[in-house]
């Protein structure tokens, strides 16, 4: 039996074959990635990677934002120089920021996540110059914003880029005006006898309002000159474009008008002219009457003026040392008893010896259209006044 399983054993078995004898083995293909395909899958290895970086920055760092940007127009000016004054209204650089912060408190909104923190943040942020009015040109200004620091830690925010700095330029020169050009003054006589000063202000100065006024710079007047002042509406004024040049100025008065007290210290010349201008007045009132006045029932033709001379009669006067007396002669076609009426009218005044040397006479008196006296001697009527 043993013999015969190995006989089939032996019939069974495969012969020996050389590997020379055999069939050559097929060689294994290496599998290769497209270059495209490195580039897409290494792409997507640094984005995920990136991502996944920025998060964690974003969750260790923080979240930045610049509130504002150095690429900003300059604001606009406005004003004069030294008045200048800065244009808030269209000047908000923070404007793009604070857009993006609200945008993304509303993306957390719609993702139900909390933005209380980012809210108060948001809310705190203000901005604004340090400076908007009474700029000169030249100036520095600073914009600067401020916020919440406490409520951007929690909100894990880092807010930058919170300052900016601009020289103002631009503003309009003020033009100086002069309040006292062509702004004069002299010695003037008043209705109370005295000596005055009177301005002469140009209409052009009239114009802006100006009020003026003088002093003598001490309690008396030192003989030449005084100190005129001026004020105005200074605001005004610059809305205009002007600025007051001064307010004081001297000016030089002369010497103040001298009281005669004393004839003798007029010269005929001096006596004439007095009695020429007074003259030339009392012409003046008897062509307004008609050359006639009333007498009580009747009515006195009258000619002509005779003689003047001056008088020290000073009745009409307080102090009686210093007041004269002008009176003129009138020729009449009445004559009265044994031809002694006389008729005349008289001026009463003061004399002055003007700064400059002339002689003024200085009187309140006119005349109406009738005579008044008695026993012969009549004169013309002085009007009240």
């Amino acid at each position: 039996m043993e013999e015969e399983k190995k006989d089939v054993l032996a019939e069974t078995e495969i012969p020996f074959q050389k590997k020379a004898d055999l069939p050559a083995e097929k060689p294994k293909r290496k599998k290769r990635i497209p270059v495209p395909a490195w580039i897409t899958f290494a792409c997507a290895i640094m984005l995920a990677t990136g991502i996944g970086g920025f998060h964690i920055y974003q969750t260790v760092h923080g979240q930045d934002l610049n509130l504002l940007t150095s690429e900003i127009t300059p604001p606009q000016y406005g004003g004069y120089d030294g008045q200048g004054t800065v244009n808030t209204d269209e000047f908000h650089p923070e404007a793009e920021a604070m857009e993006n912060l609200q945008q993304e408190i509303t993306a957390r909104s719609s993702r139900n996540r909390s933005v209380s923190d980012l809210q108060i943040l948001y809310d705190s942020i203000d901005c604004g110059f340090d400076r908007t009015e009474g700029l000169h040109n030249g100036d520095r200004i600073v914009y600067a914003c401020t916020f919440d620091t406490e409520a951007a830690e929690r909100a894990n925010y880092n807010l930058s880029d919170l300052v900016l700095t601009f020289t103002v330029s631009g503003l309009k020169e003020y033009q100086p005006l002069d309040p006292f050009a062509n702004v004069t003054a002299n010695w003037t006589l008043g209705n109370d006898y005295a000596a005055v000063i009177e301005l002469n202000i140009p209409d052009e100065l009239q114009a802006y309002g100006f009020t003026y006024d003088y002093h003598y710079g001490a309690e008396e007047y030192n003989g030449h000159s005084i100190f005129i002042t001026v004020q105005a509406d200074e605001e005004a004024l610059k809305e205009a474009g002007y600025v007051l040049s001064a307010t004081e100025t001297e000016y030089e008065l002369g010497p103040r008008p001298q009281r005669i007290t004393d004839a003798e210290e007029l010269s005929e010349e001096e006596l004439t002219s007095i009695r020429e201008t007074l003259r030339t007045m009392l012409e003046a009132e008897l062509e307004g009457c008609g050359w006639q006045a009333d007498i009580t029932r009747s009515t006195v033709r009258i000619n002509g003026i005779g003689d003047s001379y001056l008088s020290r009669n000073t009745a009409h006067f307080s102090d009686r040392t210093n007041g004269f007396t002008v009176i003129f002669e009138l020729d009449t076609d009445s004559s009265g008893w044994f031809n002694l009426n006389s008729y005349d009218a008289r001026f009463t005044g003061q004399i002055y010896r003007m700064g400059d040397g002339s002689i003024q006479f200085l009187t309140r008196t006119s005349h109406a259209c009738r005579f008044t006296g008695s026993f012969g001697s009549f004169i013309l009527e002085e009007r009240s006044n």
